[in-house]
């Protein structure tokens, strides 16, 4: 995943997951899958990872599952770029999600667009 957007100043911008100037601990999930072979961690959720696991995967499949940036400062997202991965001989990827914005990390704020919330 890459997300696009800025400071308050300048716009659309890569903000930093695929170059790593985000750090992994910047990065978080709700879960994330290990087994004996391989660990998807949140910080994997880059556009562009090589190696045998470049790509966070949650423990398990379900609407319920989330992951969260944390940018340190106000920014404003004006884009994200998602890609998908395949192992063995399956793809895997998002196929739908939601954006929410917090300034604090409890309490948060869906996207909206036309009074209702955004599917990405």
């Amino acid at each position: 995943m890459e997300l696009m957007g800025c400071d308050l100043n300048s716009c659309n911008m890569p903000l930093g997951m695929e170059n790593k100037a985000i750090s992994d601990t910047q990065i978080t999930a709700s879960s994330h899958l290990r087994n004996m072979f391989a660990t998807w961690s949140p910080s994997q959720a880059r556009l562009n990872l090589q190696g045998r696991t470049n790509a966070w995967r949650p423990q398990v499949n379900n609407p319920k599952e989330w992951l969260q940036v944390d940018f340190q400062k106000t920014m404003r997202v004006t884009g994200i770029t998602t890609q998908g991965v395949k192992s063995l001989l399956t793809s895997m990827y998002v196929k739908e999600f939601l954006i929410s914005s917090s300034q604090d990390g409890h309490n948060w704020t869906p996207f909206l667009q036309n009074g209702k919330v955004k599917v990405c």
